[in-house]
């Protein structure tokens, strides 16, 4: 889907004075789709106001995921993760979180002023995380109210 739009744009091979660095070239690194490097111009759908194949997008993921709403977020998952544990929560409310997140859980909590629990992990032989020990979950969850 967003594949074949790209394809189309950049058979028009308009040159990108918007953008900074590559200049769709892959002069730098030939292994990087440095000619799929767009951002919020036109001719293409923007994702701060979505209204042609990111809309598309979005409501096909609904579907997969079966959820009412799904948001393409900009700025990578930091955005994403930042905008929705703020929409979940208040200042000084609990959330409960896993020791491994992502920096932007840590900052949001952080940000938030949030009163961070940790769940306890799972890990193979080799130390990597397989999961989360649901016991600690459940028994921590039913101790305290979390938001988030």
């Amino acid at each position: 889907m967003l594949n074949k739009k790209l394809d189309l744009y950049l058979k028009e091979n308009y040159y990108p004075f918007h953008m900074p660095g590559s200049k769709r070239t892959n002069m730098l690194r030939n292994d990087l789709p440095y000619e799929r490097d767009l951002t919020e111009i036109d001719g293409f759908d923007n994702l701060n106001d979505p209204k042609d194949i990111f809309v598309s997008m979005e409501n096909w993921l609904s579907k997969i995921y079966d959820v009412k709403k799904t948001i393409i977020s900009t700025n990578g998952s930091t955005s994403g993760l930042l905008s929705v544990i703020r929409a979940l929560t208040y200042d000084n409310q609990n959330i409960l979180i896993e020791r491994s997140s992502h920096k932007a859980v840590y900052n949001a909590c952080e940000l938030n002023k949030l009163d961070v629990s940790y769940i306890d992990i799972i890990t193979n032989e080799i130390s990597a995380i397989v999961d989360i020990n649901y016991d600690d979950f459940e028994k921590k969850y039913l101790v305290k109210i979390f938001h988030a």
